[in-house]
């Protein structure tokens, strides 16, 4: 009777235990669990005591958050380029294509300036990429990412517009950009010279133009008055001409520099059509400078064969002696007083010239020309004045 009594305790407790693990199984599988990984901060030291359960790890989505591709883009690993890279055009051509290659998350920003009219721009890349166009900051367009972008509108205004190309990828890209002008009008515009330049003669300097349907352009050359041609249909594609500044072109005048310069750049066939400097730049001759105190100078240069010659201005006062001595003796020197028309020279052969008292105070022109037409030849050119 009382082992029946002791094992029917047993099992009641048993039973007990049992029904309570039960409950308390079922009350943890309602629990709810927190959506989010655990915070990062560290636990208190209530929490610390008992048994950590592990974070869940996602492996196919990244750690951190990802910064936009677009204008305010920054690389994770690099600081972006603070200048945008210039496009440039070639004279004549209104398209221009350039690559690059992009990190992750990285950006490159080109900048041109753009005229009123159509603009197409499109880049294919191996990853996806992002293509922004802004004109002087104001957003114009940002297409959808792809491996390939493209864009075709107007420009409202003239001005620098930027192209921004962006990928969370590595990727190498290929951008082009073509320009498009709203009128069809031939027209030209000079580009050199702008105003305030200063030429010598005897120099080679760049006239250069852009210009729009015209095949042939003529050049003229004016100091305040009447221009001189300087040369004639030129194919209007080249945008540039070399031009060499004849010796004379200002002193067969008589002055040392004209600071009233202007070049005229116009369609061979059709005049009306041109441009020219709105700013006037100085032609002069190049002058002997004595040092301070000293009564001599020299000057040195060379000559191509076949009579070439250069000038120099030299400023002198009345009844001063002045003294000329060249090397080689080969050479040619004309001196000649712009105001009062006297003149001297040492011919081919001589060394030297020596005036005793100078007829006024005024610019002096000193000419060296080589007389040979086989070959050219350094020169060094003397001038004592006492």
């Amino acid at each position: 009777m009382g082992g029946s009594l002791v094992r029917s305790k047993v099992i009641l407790l048993s039973i007990t235990l049992l029904t309570t693990e039960i409950l308390l199984s079922c009350s943890a599988q309602q629990q709810p669990q927190p959506a989010e990984p655990p915070s990062s901060t560290p636990a208190s030291s209530q929490e610390a005591s008992t048994t950590p359960r592990p974070s869940p790890v996602r492996t196919s989505e990244p750690q951190h958050e990802q910064p936009s591709v677009g204008p305010s883009a920054t690389a994770a690993t690099s600081v972006p380029r603070a200048t945008p890279y210039p496009i440039t055009f070639s004279e004549g051509e209104t398209s221009a294509t350039v690559s690059g290659q992009l990190n992750a998350v990285d950006s490159h920003r080109y900048q041109f300036l753009g005229q009123q009219g159509q603009l197409v721009v499109s880049v294919e890349a191996s990853q996806r990429i992002s293509l922004t166009i802004a004109l002087a900051d104001k957003l114009l367009v940002r297409p959808p990412e792809g491996k390939s972008a493209s864009w075709k509108g107007d420009l409202p205004a003239a001005g620098p517009t930027t192209v921004e190309i962006g990928s969370e990828q590595p990727t190498s890209y290929t951008l082009s950009v073509m320009l498009s002008s709203t009128s069809r009008e031939a027209f030209v515009t000079l580009l050199e010279p702008e105003g305030g330049e200063v030429w010598l003669e005897g120099t080679t300097q760049t006239i250069a133009w852009h210009s729009y349907g015209i095949e042939l352009v003529s050049i003229e050359v004016a100091s305040g008055g009447k221009a001189w041609l300087v040369a004639a249909e030129v194919d209007a594609t080249l945008g540039q001409y070399a031009w060499e500044i004849p010796v004379g072109l200002i002193t067969n005048f008589g002055i040392a520099e004209s600071n009233a310069m202007s070049v005229r750049v116009s369609s061979s066939r059709d005049p009306e059509v041109y441009d020219q400097n709105d700013d006037s730049f100085t032609v002069r001759c190049p002058r002997i400078q004595f040092s301070p105190g000293a009564t001599s100078a020299t000057v040195t240069g060379s000559l191509d064969a076949h009579g070439e010659s250069y000038r120099y201005a030299l400023q002198a006062v009345e009844n001063q002696q002045m003294g000329l001595e060249v090397s080689p003796q080969s050479l040619e020197v004309d001196v000649w007083g712009a105001e009062d028309g006297s003149t001297w020279e040492i011919p081919p052969g001589e060394r030297s010239v020596f005036v005793d008292a100078l007829p006024a105070t005024q610019d002096y022109f000193v000419t060296i020309t080589n007389v040979s037409a086989e070959s050219g030849v350094e020169y060094a050119l003397t001038v004592t004045i006492e």
